[in-house]
């Protein structure tokens, strides 16, 4: 189904070693296989050509699910003699990540059961599960939506979208919807592509794709039958419509004009002149971080398809011809191999596509990436060079050159930023997207609301503190009026007379049988005016 660019070299189909090379090298030992998937067959998807944003679920299928798991089973057979999984999966070891997506959760999920059998999933046979069912026991991480900007970066970079909707005015992009009106015209008439038309009565060619994959998805699903030999619930969900069978729809010569359109259409968004490093490199970058390091010995990234053309963007290399979207579950597969007497680690690339045979001959095609290892020898090439091809890049440079300030990494790129004075320094290990990143923000999260709660606190404290002084202020200048009553009392001048010296004037100035009044009496005598007042 895919056709070779010339710098693709045809694996060859006699025998596994060379179609899968894990054995060509006889001083080099396979260290790590890291794999970026396509998610499998789904329902269709309504995605809106101008952010690429998603307003359906497009949930993963039956199909899709044995999709994934036939692609785990075709990479078991390829690498598990070179015993890089061992009897039983380890945890520390494998690493599978998925966007947040239930199509591409779950793709993974299939994929783990077919490359572990049950035995590597539950070695001791511990498990509880009732008769009949097989644990995963296989991990799948993954991150909030807006927080993935290496498998999903291609809808979180305002600079692309704006790359996008400059495509969209060119003159190249212009000249290929004007040369093809009266096809697009004729789609915005039909009840089922009516919906992506716009005021000038076409259905523009930013939104084909989804008359594409509105189509794909019918004849993916309607073309395969159940093991019971019945169509599927995701082509009976379109029995509804016409588009269940394209042949009603379309004639072949349109059919054939509306995929060629959408593959050319598909190219030019995240192909290298407008995706660049925005969409693909995170990826790339976090996988040649992987490779220098023995952390995992394979890594599994359930992805989407701009990812997979996004990372051949940020190659430098636009690998197709022709059919440019790739078919559900397809992968790139890296490998990486050491060499045991020189050290040096070399890798290679390998394009997985389209259905699997059981003997899965011909099924891979190995990548010769022309620019970053020009004089490659058979597809090889060390992962220093693909270090160096990237030139330092990090999610900091992603963050910059995007504008994105709302994902976690970028907003703790910020924050680093504040208190070292620069967003580069704060970069340091920027590619690696295990859960320290993760945790990192939630830990940011965490000392900020501390630090507000901190602020409240002493705020508090504050007004407290100063209520109660006030408080303390207005009870000494009632006691002091009482004083200044008694000094009064006294005549002496504004001096304050001890409490001694006041009994004494007292004692003195009124009759002896006045000194013997209760205390209610001399309250009463303290009320009277002033002028009344006994002087000493």
């Amino acid at each position: 189904m895919y056709y070779c660019h010339w710098r693709w070299l045809l694996a060859a189909t006699a025998a596994s070693s060379l179609y899968f090379p894990h054995m060509a090298f006889a001083e080099e030992v396979l260290r790590q296989v890291l794999v970026v998937t396509r998610h499998g067959s789904r329902l269709p998807l309504r995605k809106s050509g101008q952010d690429l944003s998603e307003s359906t679920p497009g949930m993963l299928t039956a199909l899709g699910q044995l999709q994934h798991y036939e692609l785990g089973q075709y990479l078991y057979r390829q690498y598990n003699a070179s015993g890089l999984f061992g009897p039983f999966v380890d945890r520390n070891k494998i690493r599978l990540q998925s966007s947040s997506f239930e199509r591409t959760i779950t793709s993974a999920n299939s994929f783990a059961l077919g490359l572990f059998d049950q035995q590597a999933r539950d070695p001791n046979s511990e498990s509880e599960l009732p008769g009949g069912l097989l644990p995963a026991n296989v991990p799948v991480y993954t991150y909030e939506l807006i927080n993935d900007v290496w498998i999903r970066a291609y809808d979180k970079c305002p600079t692309y979208e704006k790359r996008l909707n400059d495509l969209y005015q060119s003159a190249e992009w212009t000249t290929m919807e004007n040369d093809n009106t009266d096809l697009l015209a004729a789609l915005s008439k039909m009840p089922d592509f009516e919906t992506f038309a716009d005021d000038r009565g076409i259905v523009p060619l930013s939104e084909l794709w989804n008359v594409f994959d509105l189509i794909n998805v019918a004849e993916t699903e309607c073309g395969t039958l159940t093991a019971a030999g019945e169509p599927s619930a995701a082509c009976k969900s379109l029995t509804t419509s016409s588009v269940a069978n394209v042949q009603e729809l379309l004639t072949a010569e349109q059919w054939a004009t509306v995929q060629a359109l959408s593959h050319q259409a598909e190219q030019m968004k995240y192909g290298d002149n407008v995706a660049g490093s925005y969409v693909g490199a995170n990826l790339l970058a976090e996988i040649a971080d992987r490779m220098q390091k023995d952390n995992y010995t394979f890594s599994l990234f359930s992805a989407h398809y701009p990812t997979i053309l996004g990372m051949m963007a940020a190659l430098g290399d636009d690998f197709f011809d022709d059919e440019v979207i790739p078919s559900y579950a397809a992968a790139l597969v890296f490998e990486m191999r050491q060499d045991t007497s020189t050290g040096i680690r070399n890798f290679q690339v390998h394009y997985v596509a389209d259905d699997l045979p059981d003997n899965a001959e011909g099924a891979s095609l190995l990548v010769a990436f022309d620019k970053i290892c020009p004089n490659n020898s058979g597809g090889s090439c060390p992962v220093s060079e693909l270090v160096k091809y990237l030139n330092g890049w990090t999610v900091a440079q992603w963050c910059k050159e995007c504008e994105n300030d709302s994902a976690s990494a970028c907003m703790k790129l910020q924050l680093d930023s504040f208190t070292d004075g620069s967003v580069d320094g704060a970069a340091d290990g920027g590619t690696n997207n295990d859960d320290d990143s993760e945790l990192s923000s939630v830990a940011i999260f965490f000392i900020g609301l501390a630090a507000g709660v901190a602020a409240m606190v002493v705020v508090v404290v504050i007004m407290w503190v100063a209520q109660k002084n006030r408080k303390q202020q207005m009870e000494s200048r009632a006691v002091g009026g009482k004083l200044q009553d008694t000094t009064d009392l006294g005549g002496g001048g504004g001096r304050m007379m001890a409490d001694d010296e006041i009994d004494d004037s007292i004692e003195g100035a009124q009759p002896k049988e006045d000194a013997a009044e209760p205390a209610d009496a001399l309250e009463s005598n303290e009320k009277k005016p002033a002028s009344k007042r006994p002087v000493v």
